[in-house]
């Protein structure tokens, strides 16, 4: 099945965001929900028990304070002031991330809770660039970590490093770019090198 949403053309990752917040609407008859993203292709066969364990997704972590100075620093703000509280940990660190259902709706019951004009109003209120000023994944996977931690299995690798990571969680799929300015040549040049590869990966 496939659903879609009718997408603000201004704001087109901003109202993406705020879409995947509501996946327990569109996926009413799960249990737990699997995101993958557009700069990702599988590069294995998986199963739902290659991201979790005794019954519990499995969720990767790094402490803030571990990143300092790196690009994921930019999503402490946006996922503290929309839960209002500060955010000790990122939780976007492997693609895809899985959520138990409930943990969507639970979520947006707490930034209405904290924030008058409603879940909606307040994530579709930023302007639409980067760094965002409401972020999905890192926003829902805090509230998971500080509503029923004992759902989900934490995996902390703060201090792990990158490579390491990548080849003990990330060794299911590939994670690509979409962020390349197409009106330069360069930004063409590594469009097309990418578009190559994942064309290989998906002719296998």
């Amino acid at each position: 099945r496939v659903a879609s949403y009718p997408g603000r053309p201004q704001r087109p990752m901003i109202e993406c965001m705020v879409q995947l917040c509501y996946s327990d609407k569109f996926c009413p008859d799960a249990d737990l929900i699997l995101h993958d993203d557009s700069d990702c292709v599988f590069t294995r066969d998986v199963t739902p028990e290659t991201y979790m364990h005794d019954g519990k997704p499995d969720m990767l972590v790094r402490t803030f304070e571990s990143l300092r100075g790196q690009p994921p620093m930019c999503w402490k703000e946006p996922a503290s002031k929309a839960l209002r509280v500060d955010a000790t940990h990122e939780t976007m660190d492997r693609p895809p991330g899985v959520f138990w259902r409930e943990t969507y709706a639970s979520m947006r019951d707490r930034v209405e809770a904290i924030h008058p004009e409603g879940f909606y109003q307040y994530a579709t209120r930023f302007p639409n660039k980067f760094p965002w000023g409401f972020v999905e994944f890192p926003t829902i996977g805090l509230w998971a970590m500080l509503d029923h931690p004992d759902r989900y299995n934490i995996i902390d690798v703060s201090g792990v490093p990158e490579d390491e990571i990548g080849r003990r969680y990330k060794n299911t799929l590939h994670q690509g770019w979409t962020h390349f300015d197409l009106s330069t040549m360069n930004g063409r040049k590594l469009a097309a090198e990418q578009r190559m590869l994942f064309e290989a990966f998906l002719s296998r």
